[in-house]
Formats: C-alpha cells, sequence, structure tokens
C-alpha cells in the first residue's frame, strides 16, 4: 500500500526490477513501521549496532522513500528508502533486491571516480542532522544473501570523503534481508493482529527467496536436475543439432542464413550469470538466429540488431518462430517509434495467428502480449515504454512440438517472414533507430 501510495508500482514508473524491490521494501518496513518499536524496530537497529534508549524508541518514526537535496550536489534529490528517526539517532536504509547501487559521475576534480549512492545519501541526510545539532546519520545497505556488498560499501566510503571531507568515517553498514526476517519471525509478545502482520510480512519475504540463507539442499530436485541434464546430453541435444542442421539448409535455398553468416552459433535464453538472478541460470531455450538476404542490412552489434529466431522454448515448451527487435532503449523507441505507432498497429491488427510480445530472455520475467488482431496504437506505445534494457519487441507464432518437422518449421519460418514483409512500418522503425539500413525492396 505504502509503495503504491508513494508511485513506486506504478507499471510506467521505473523497471520492473525497481518496482519488485519497491514492493519487497513496503512489505517489510511497511510492517515494522506498525509494529512495536522495542520488539522489532529495536532489534532491527542492534542488528546494525545502533543501540537506542527503549522509551525513545516508542516515539521512533519509519518514513518510506522521503526525498532530501543533496547540498554538494546542486540540483540533485535523493530518495532513501527508508529513514528511522528515534530521538536524535537517524538511520538510513537503502535496500536493494535484484538491481545494483546507483553511482552518480563525479566532477574531474574528484578524481574521475563516480559516487556511490550510499555517500550521497549520508550527504544529505548529514546535512538535516547537523542543522539539528544531532550526530551524523547512519547509512545501511540491505541486500540479498550472506555476502556482504563490500566494494559498494568501500566506494561509499571513499565517496563520502568527497562530499563531506569531515564526516561520514565508519557509518556505513550492512544488514541482509534474512536478519531483518530473523527480527520479525523471534519478536516476542505481539498481540495477536501484530503477529499476522508480521507473519504476513515473513511470507511476502519468503515469496522473493530473502527470508532464509541456504541450510541444506532439496536432494529429489537436485535429482531430477541432474537426470535432465543427462537426457538433454545424450538424447535432446544431439536431435536438435540434426534438426537445425536439416532446417537451416533448408532455409539457406531460400536466400536466408545465419543473421551473422561468419559466427554459426546457437542462441540460448536463460543463461544469466548473474549472482541475484538464479531464475536465469537455466537453458529456457536453445536456436538460431537467422536473416534473409533480401531484407535490409543490419547495422550496430549483434545484441541490438533484429533477427528472426527460431527456437525450442523448454520453459512454456513449443517451438517457436519470432522477428525480435532489441530495445534500442526506451528514449529512441519513444521518440524514433512512437510516431509509427498508429501505422504498425494498423498493419500488424491485420496478421491473424500472431503475437507481439514484449520480454527479455529471462522466461520469468515479465512480458506482455497481445494478439495481433487485437492491437491498437495505444497498447504499442505503452510497449515501447517498456523496452529498457535486455527487452525487446517479438512477432511471433509457435506450433506444438508434435507436429514439428523441418518442412512445417521451414513453412512457418517464411509464413512469418510474408507477414513481416506486409508491416513496411516495422522497417521504417527500425531504420530510424539504426539498427537496420534502408526499407525493405518493393516487388
Amino acid at each position: 500500500m505504502l509503495a503504491i501510495l508513494a508511485g513506486k508500482l506504478d507499471p510506467s514508473a521505473g523497471t520492473a526490477s525497481d518496482r519488485s524491490e519497491d514492493a519487497l521494501t513496503d512489505a517489510v518496513f511497511g510492517a515494522i513501521r506498525y509494529l512495536p518499536c522495542r520488539r522489532v524496530l529495536g532489534a532491527v537497529l542492534a542488528a546494525v549496532d545502533v543501540q537506542v534508549d527503549p522509551e525513545v524508541l516508542d516515539r521512533a518514526r519509519v518514513d518510506l522513500w522521503p526525498s532530501y537535496q543533496v547540498p554538494q550536489l546542486p540540483g540533485m534529490r535523493v530518495e532513501p528508502d527508508v529513514v528511522v528517526t528515534a530521538g536524535t539517532t537517524v538511520v538510513v536504509f537503502e535496500a536493494k533486491y535484484t538491481s545494483p547501487f546507483s553511482l552518480y559521475p563525479a566532477d574531474e576534480p574528484a578524481g574521475g571516480e563516480p559516487l556511490h549512492q550510499l555517500a550521497a545519501q549520508f550527504a544529505a541526510l548529514r546535512a538535516v542532522t547537523a542543522a539539528r545539532g544531532w550526530p551524523d546519520p547512519v547509512v545501511v545497505a540491505v541486500t540479498v544473501g550472506a555476502v556482504p556488498p563490500t566494494a559498494d560499501l568501500e566506494l561509499a566510503a571513499r565517496s563520502v570523503r568527497q562530499l563531506v571531507p569531515d564526516g561520514g568515517a565508519g557509518r556505513f553498514r550492512w544488514l541482509p534481508w534474512h536478519q531483518i526476517a530473523t527480527c520479525l519471525d523471534t519478536a516476542d509478545g505481539l498481540a495477536p493482529h501484530e503477529r499476522r502482520l508480521a507473519d504476513d510480512a515473513l511470507r511476502f519475504m519468503e515469496s522473493r527467496e530473502v527470508r532464509e540463507v541456504f541450510h541444506r539442499l532439496d536432494l529429489a530436485a537436485f535429482d531430477q536436475v541432474a537426470a535432465a541434464q543427462r537426457t538433454a546430453i545424450g538424447q535432446l541435444y544431439p536431435q536438435l543439432r540434426l534438426f537445425f542442421d536439416s532446417f537451416t539448409a533448408a532455409l539457406q535455398t531460400e536466400r536466408v542464413d545465419y543473421s551473422t553468416p561468419g559466427w554459426k552459433g546457437m542462441q540460448f535464453a536463460g543463461v544469466s550469470t548473474s549472482v541475484s538472478r538464479p531464475a536465469e541460470w537455466a537453458r529456457a531455450a536453445v536456436g538460431v538466429a537467422y536473416w534473409p538476404g533480401y531484407w535490409p542490412k543490419r547495422l550496430g552489434t549483434s545484441s541490438k540488431t533484429p533477427s528472426v529466431l527460431a527456437f525450442f522454448d523448454f520453459y512454456d515448451p513449443a517451438f517457436e518462430i519470432s522477428l525480435t527487435i532489441p530495445s534500442p532503449n526506451v528514449a529512441v523507441a519513444m521518440e524514433r517509434w512512437q510516431p509509427h505507432a498508429a501505422a504498425l498497429a494498423h498493419e500488424l491488427a491485420a496478421l491473424r495467428d500472431y503475437d507481439i510480445v514484449v520480454d527479455n530472455h529471462d522466461p520469468t520475467g515479465p512480458r506482455v502480449q497481445v494478439e495481433a488482431g487485437d492491437l491498437h496504437a495505444a497498447w504499442l506505445i505503452d510497449a515501447f515504454g517498456r523496452l529498457a534494457g535486455s527487452s525487446r519487441l517479438r512477432l511471433r507464432r509457435r506450433t506444438e512440438l508434435d507436429a514439428l518437422t523441418v518442412q512445417t518449421a521451414r513453412d512457418l519460418f517464411l509464413d512469418l517472414c510474408a507477414a513481416a514483409e506486409k508491416c513496411p512500418t516495422l522497417w521504417t522503425m527500425t531504420s530510424a533507430s539504426g539498427q537496420t539500413e534502408g526499407l525493405l525492396p518493393t516487388g
């Protein structure tokens, strides 16, 4: 609720990762805000070595997403996730879930090293506490897992010396989410309604996998994954190799080749190595990127250029062909694509049996989609506003695996190419965003 009131869960505001992070902050610190301070907030503060008199704790304030000016950086404001004020003690919590801490460019005289988000927050709150004659604030980094963000804390300590040369020493702390969960779980003396609120927050933390650290493996699940890996290596992947060999040969007779002919590699989805994104570690899909030789030339790096993907989806089992256009970034999409939204919606709406999708390589990540026949300009404009990071716009068609042959896959591929050729606005847009050179030849 607090996140909604603060505008944090607005689908058009920030990234999906930001909104998920804000929802977690809301659930946990929003609960702490209404639970007895002596029993819960006091334990959280003690976990970061901040001791407050119990009677002072009774009058503590917990503010979510307040805004402060940074005096040393004119025109800049910061918005810490949580600020606790207990008497003259001020503690700032900057909570992270999957996103990194922000960095701000520094002036050249400062040596060029970027300024850390935690340091900017310290400087802003220090101006407030100094004006009131209070001690310097404490700034706490809240992160997932059991490994402290040492590099961030060290950079924050260096950055703060650029902003507040006479302050900041020893004021940066770390607190993992699971330790906050312990404070909620072990709080005694709570009234029944307070215990329900704490338990609700704990269930939310469990759903986000931040409530506990590792205790023991689920051996049954591990055995299932190990067996699946052996099956994939020994049986499935060799079959897919034979399929793609034959499929590529069939396409080459139609003047279609690998999107980058000099690099005949497979495309894998869901293979992120990010520590904070375990859902993306799996091979969720495997396929090949192609490009017809008679289509406009692709420009830029391969990660930002369009391609026609043919792949097997392991997460939602099917075989899929899709014209995939990576995000040129939101600003470019809104500036150079939005003027063409009405024309493109009109063209795409004439394509039956196709979907329009905005997603990314993570199969568990956010996805919006609509049947082409139901498409309208407002949906497209909203979709353009979601094209951040690794997001992509896709025109796709899928088929069941039991109906798949090389011939049916070839027909599916060529049908999609013919459908895309009926949408000249697609090529006007990708040319405007510098992803392709020129338009489709006519006739």
